[in-house]
């Protein structure tokens, strides 16, 4: 995960850890893109924005959208999604 969090800026990799922290909820229902950002500690739509479409890009998220006007979408696991959430409670793991 290491390789991970060096191409993920710092609020990408918040938003990462907070789902693998809530990856039951988010395994089964997805989580809001309205939401994701206050609850994972990000500020701004403009840096949530940013981070999830970081997410997205490395297959961790999917956009899953609600309603088009106006656009809401659902964050949802992608393919890699497994893949890194393992690699986060294995380096949980071994530090603690």
């Amino acid at each position: 995960m290491a390789e991970h969090h060096k191409e993920l800026g710092e609020d990408a990799a918040r938003i990462a850890n907070w789902l693998v922290d809530n990856r039951e909820q988010f395994e089964q229902s997805g989580i809001s893109e309205d939401s994701i950002g206050g609850l994972a500690g990000v500020t701004g739509p403009d840096a949530v924005q940013t981070a999830i479409d970081q997410l997205e890009n490395k297959e961790v998220v999917v956009r899953d959208p609600e309603a088009l006007t106006p656009p809401r979408f659902t964050i949802k696991p992608g393919r890699s999604w497994p893949e890194i959430r393992d690699a986060l409670l294995n380096a949980r793991s071994a530090a603690g």
